[in-house]
C-alpha cells in the first residue's frame, strides 16, 4: 500500500485513500489509475472468460506499446519497478501528519503510513528500500496494546450484528 499506491495515484491522494478508509467504486480507482481498465465479469460468472478478457487486454497493452511479450517487458510494468512519485508539494508531509493529528490525535498507524509514503518518495528511494522503511515502522504497531484494543473494538461491532445467532462467546 504505502509504496505502490503512491506510485499509481501520486502521494497526497494515496494518503488520503490509505488514512481515509473510504471505498472506492470501480469506476473511481479507474479514474484515478488504481486500475487500468474495467472488464465485464459477466452475468454468468464464467471466471475463465474474466481471466481470457484479463490476458488480451494485457497483450493488448503491450502491443499497443509495440513491445514484444517477454519477461522483460512484463516486469517494467509492475508497479514495484515504477520510479518514486515525484510532483507533490513539499509540504504535504507536514500538512498530513498536522490533519491527522486533528482528526485522529490518539491513533498511531496513519502517521506510520505518512512516514512511510515519505520514504517511498524520497529521492533515489528504490521500491525495496521503501518496503524496508514500511516494515521497520509498521513492526511494532502489529503487536501495541492500541492495535489489541482496536481490533477488539472491530470484532464487538462486528459482534453485535450477530444478535440472536448462536455465535461463539468471545
Amino acid at each position: 500500500g504505502t509504496q505502490r499506491l503512491p506510485r499509481l495515484v501520486g502521494v497526497e491522494k494515496g494518503i488520503d485513500m490509505m488514512t481515509s478508509g473510504r471505498m472506492m467504486s470501480s469506476s473511481e480507482a479507474l479514474e484515478t489509475g488504481v486500475i487500468e481498465a474495467l472488464l465485464d465479469a459477466r452475468a454468468d460468472g464464467d471466471a475463465d472468460a474474466l481471466v481470457d478478457g484479463a490476458v488480451d487486454y494485457a497483450l493488448g497493452v503491450l502491443a499497443a506499446d509495440g513491445v514484444a511479450v517477454t519477461p522483460k517487458a512484463l516486469a517494467a510494468r509492475l508497479v514495484s519497478n515504477m520510479p518514486p512519485p515525484s510532483g507533490h508539494a513539499e509540504d504535504v508531509f507536514e500538512v498530513s501528519r498536522a490533519a491527522l493529528a486533528k482528526r485522529a490525535p490518539a491513533l498511531n498507524a496513519p502517521q506510520r503510513i505518512v512516514d512511510a509514503v515519505e520514504a517511498c518518495a524520497a529521492v533515489g528511494s528504490t521500491f525495496k528500500q521503501g518496503m524496508a522503511e514500511e516494515g521497520r515502522l509498521f513492526e511494532g504497531l502489529f503487536k501495541s496494546a492500541q492495535a489489541r484494543a482496536l481490533q477488539h473494538v472491530f470484532f464487538a461491532e462486528r459482534g453485535t450484528t450477530k444478535v440472536g445467532v448462536d455465535a461463539k462467546p468471545a
